[in-house]
């Protein structure tokens, strides 16, 4: 199970690695923490049973350390606090992550015991100490442990810095609490099943649905220690707590991984090469007909388009790295590249009507000749009058037709021209700007893969856990 769960942690470090560079570190680095704080648990995970005595000041913490060891191990007395330092009773050949965690939480002062071999007892710093560092102490270590024996004095058992700072707020925890009433030796049967009752509906009303409680008497004015072996058989039926420090922390890790992948960077594909494509080639025959200004509109709107659908990190990615000033300098080097300010040379008139139009001025200059010499002999005109005529009209006439012809094949050539051009300039548009977008989507895409691989990671180990 706990390689399932490292394994699971593997993936979540994937996930923030490839998010690192799309999502907001204000966002991500808190989700970070948790999977840290999780894998450092898992490190410390065996098959010792880590327990934690807290309480306040004079509720015997280190008198009950010394009952489950038989012997003196924990100094007691009524100094505030008597428990400067967290103190370990613990196995005499301790695990290995056993020790990691000692280390980790700052407990020097570690006792070997072989009475009870799977199970490891810390006594903690008061929860009402005067001084700061004790509560931070407790307050770091309380959900690091398998379990927490909160020894409650009968005294203070209502005592509402207990409840309200401890207890309700770690009520998550609650199938890893044991609460033990000591002291009992002081108030007689009736009492201490009152006070037990009383306790009951407290802790329910603090959030602790089916709480455990535990009534002994560490050290008794006369007589051996009272409830001792009924609290070593409540923590002997908790071996199976290792499950539920697995459950929480899948549970943990499974939150985490829900406020991540519910970010907008995590919410799939958004079609982008066929909708590149598209507006790509829209883009190129704008910019081949010269069209400059249009072609960039057009770019800007697809790119403004894009990071209004991606959402996130992402988005804000695509408009720093690929904003209006990205889209010019593109439009500018695919206009310059692709030759596309070049226009083709002007069609030429067919071979022809060169020598036509010189054959009509020749008429023309035949029939004025003609015409002269006529009206000199006194002869009628009319034959002179239509060569001239008729040389004007074809002269005149070939000259349109060629006009109209030139212009009709020049615009044909532009149009070709253009349709030539839309292909490169289309291909200079993907290496500029396409490339771009696709690495800035590539970092989405890691990002989301990386999250479906830890869903089947955690629900693996969520069927683990469940027995499946």
């Amino acid at each position: 199970m706990r390689s399932d769960l490292l394994a699971a942690v593997d993936a979540f470090d994937r996930v923030i690695a490839a998010a690192r560079e799309i999502v907001d570190p204000e966002v991500l680095d808190p989700i970070a923490t948790t999977v840290r704080r999780v894998r450092e648990r898992a490190g410390y995970l065996g098959e010792t049973l880590v327990a934690a005595l807290a309480g306040g000041t004079g509720s015997g913490k280190s008198s009950l350390v010394n009952a489950l060891a038989g012997e003196e191990v924990a100094r007691s007395g009524g100094l505030r606090p008597t428990t400067g330092k967290p103190l370990g009773w613990i196995p005499a050949n301790p695990e290995p992550g056993l020790v990691r965690l000692l280390d980790d939480l700052g407990v020097e002062e570690r006792v070997g015991q072989d009475l009870h071999p799977w199970l490891a007892l810390l006594d903690m710093p008061d929860t009402d100490s005067v001084i700061v560092d004790h509560r931070h102490t407790v307050e770091a270590l309380l959900p690091r442990v398998d379990l927490v024996l909160w020894v409650i004095d009968p005294e203070k058992y209502q005592d509402r810095a207990l409840h309200s700072r401890y207890i309700q707020p770690l009520a998550a925890y609650h199938r890893q609490f044991v609460f033990v009433l000591n002291q009992v030796d002081r108030l007689d049967q009736g009492t201490v099943d009152d006070l037990v009752s009383d306790l009951r509906q407290t802790l329910i009303a603090d959030g602790i649905p089916e709480p455990t409680i535990v009534s002994v008497a560490a050290d008794p004015d006369v007589g051996p220690p009272i409830g001792i072996d009924d609290l070593v058989a409540v923590l002997e039926d908790k071996a199976d707590v290792k499950e539920v420090v697995y459950a929480k922390l899948a549970t943990d890790l499974r939150e985490a991984a829900r406020k991540l992948t519910s970010l907008p960077d995590f919410s799939g594909g958004v079609g982008f090469d066929s909708l590149w494509a598209e507006t790509r080639e829209e883009a190129a025959r704008l910019l081949a007909s010269g069209d400059r200004r249009r072609c960039a509109t057009r770019l800007e709107a697809f790119v403004d388009s894009l990071a209004e659908e991606v959402g996130g990190g992402v988005a804000l990615a695509i408009r720093e790295e690929v904003g209006p000033d990205a889209v010019a300098q593109a439009v500018e080097v695919a206009y310059e590249a692709s030759g596309a300010y070049r226009t083709p040379e002007p069609a030429p008139a067919p071979r022809w009507a060169r020598p036509v139009r010189w054959i009509a001025v020749l008429a023309l200059v035949a029939g004025v000749v003609w015409g002269i010499d006529g009206l000199r002999a006194g002869r009628d005109l009319l034959g002179p009058a239509l060569v001239v005529l008729g040389s004007l009209a074809v002269w005149a006439g070939v000259g349109m037709w060629v006009s109209s012809y030139r212009s009709r094949a020049t615009r044909r050539l532009l149009l070709e021209h253009q349709r030539e051009m839309v292909e490169p300039i289309s291909r200079l548009l993907d290496t500029h700007l396409g490339k771009r977008l696709r690495g800035l989507l590539r970092r989405r895409a890691g990002a989301t893969a990386a999250a479906t691989e830890l869903d089947l990671a955690l629900t693996e180990l969520e069927r683990r856990l469940g027995g499946g």
